[in-house]
């Protein structure tokens, strides 16, 4: 295929963690959404930043969660116990 059509058709990886960081914050186009979705099937390095960053949302929800019920900031502090749960949960993520 045509190097012109395929970058259009395709997002880079860069753009693709973009997207997953923005998914957050706004609804992406249906254009963009399916871009990304075709880029996930096949790159095995997107597939995992995904996971990884699916499982660092969930930690911080429940974390923030958590310090909003004691009454704390609204900035999530992590403890070095947590931050070493964390790492260790990337490392054995495949």
């Amino acid at each position: 295929m045509n190097r012109k059509i395929m970058n259009s058709i395709m997002l880079s990886c860069k753009e693709v963690t973009e997207s997953l960081e923005r998914i957050a914050i706004e609804k992406l186009s249906p254009v963009t959404r399916m871009q990304m979705n075709m880029h996930l099937k096949m790159c095995s390095a997107c597939q995992k930043y995904k996971k990884q960053n699916d499982i660092l949302d969930q930690i911080l929800k429940v974390e923030l969660s958590k310090q909003e019920k004691e009454g704390m900031t609204k900035t999530v502090k992590l403890s070095d116990v947590k931050k070493s749960e964390i790492i260790e949960l990337m490392k054995n993520e495949k």
